[in-house]
């Protein structure tokens, strides 16, 4: 049986099946069977194809992960808070209806720096972002700014198309494109510190671009960026420790709490969460719910029939109508259905012993477990539920005091 070395959960596999487990990235979107390998990133770099505008650094989530573009580059990606960030400008080259160039028309520029893209209704840069990725809105690069995070943006210049190609800036300066016909303009001053400005987008200029990934859950409030105007369009995000959606204001600027208690999900459907606490979450029809057997896909067939899985705590077997969950106490002694579970005894704690009967799990009595006391002339003692009893010979089992 091939090792989950990429699904973000713990599953055992119970009574005589072994034994499933593994944690990886916080997030993944596809499952498969028991069996099978499942493909994932990790929290190690990994290498790129072309590696534009790298800055090299964590930041305060330190979580490193990777993207693969339209044209099968590989981008490093870092996780902070509900995104995900290319920490690469964008180099994607041989675009259809995007207008882009280098610094310069210098080719090497671009190895460097990544492209710089012009935004326009016949130029859409963010077609070229990795799948389920897309510019981030302004107000998230004004929290990577203000939070001093290890997520230095690579200043690429800028350019603008006059009677030809003008170029300034280069490694000073920076202009990335935002979500909404916006650009955020970075610019370090004397000291290194950076400054930030947003603009509108101009048909003549021309932008560097980083991709984000939106994720709609979080662990805490803290991990949320901080409220931004622009951020008051963006979709609300489920905060974990608090069982809440949560939406940015634009009257107050404040994360502000939905009327009812629920976990939305944005996410495409059947994402799922790893949480810290090691809790895994499924992104069902607009919902955190606690994930299953079938979220994770776990096939269900007669191969599988009478399976046993663990997920979430929560106990499931395989029957021929589909994966169910168990209550008490087959959650705890296994499940009595199958042929070979007949007549099964079984204890659940030190003071309850069952047998599996065609009704399901009956309480025990001592003659299930010893047979009858039908030994003539020998005295024999043993213990049932935590007490102690006794086969005197005269053809009954009684309980000592």
């Amino acid at each position: 049986m091939k090792n989950l070395n990429c699904i973000p959960f713990i599953v055992a596999v119970l009574f005589g099946f072994g034994v499933l487990a593994s944690s990886c990235s916080q997030s993944s979107s596809s499952t498969s069977g028991p069996d099978e390998e499942i493909a994932s990133s990790d929290s190690s770099d990994t290498d790129t194809e072309k590696s534009a505008g790298s800055t090299g650094k964590k930041t305060n989530d330190g979580k490193k992960t990777s993207a693969e573009s339209h044209e099968e580059r590989t981008y490093k990606t870092l996780d902070r808070g509900p995104i995900t960030w290319m920490t690469e400008n964008l180099d994607e080259g041989n675009a259809i209806n995007v207008k882009g160039t280098c610094y310069g028309y210098d080719d090497e520029k671009c190895d460097k720096y990544g492209r710089l893209y012009m935004s326009h209704d016949k130029s859409k840069p963010s077609s070229l972002c990795p799948l389920g990725f897309d510019l981030p809105y302004s107000g998230l690069w004004k929290d990577l700014v203000d939070n001093d995070v290890d997520f230095d943006p690579v200043l690429a210049g800028v350019c603008d198309l006059k009677d030809s190609l003008e170029c300034s800036g280069l490694g000073e300066t920076a202009r990335y494109l935002a979500y909404g016909g916006e650009a955020v303009v970075l610019t370090k001053d004397a000291n290194g510190k950076l400054t930030y400005k947003v603009q509108e987008t101009s048909d003549k200029e021309f932008y560097s671009v980083r991709c984000v990934k939106y994720r709609s859950m979080v662990e805490t409030l803290d991990d949320l960026p901080k409220c931004d105007s622009s951020l008051s369009n963006m979709f609300r995000i489920s905060v974990l420790e608090k069982g809440m959606s949560y939406a940015c204001s634009q009257e107050t600027l404040q994360w502000v709490a939905s009327s009812r208690s629920e976990m939305v999900c944005n996410d495409p459907e059947g994402v799922l969460y790893h949480s810290k606490s090691g809790a895994l979450l499924a992104c069902e029809e607009l919902d955190w719910v606690m994930a299953t057997p079938v979220h994770l896909q776990i096939p269900c067939n007669e191969d599988s029939l009478y399976k046993e899985y663990v997920v979430n705590n929560n106990h499931f077997v395989c029957l021929w109508d589909g994966w169910t969950m168990l209550s008490y106490p087959d959650s705890v002694i296994g499940y009595c259905g199958s042929k070979e579970s007949m007549g099964k005894v079984a204890q659940a704690s030190e003071n309850y012993t069952y047998i599996c009967k065609s009704d399901g799990w009956t309480l025990a009595n001592i003659t299930d477990v010893y047979g009858e006391c039908n030994r003539e002339g020998r005295i024999e003692t043993v213990e049932f539920n935590s007490h102690q009893w006794t086969c005197n010979g005269n053809g009954s089992w009684s309980q000592e005091p």
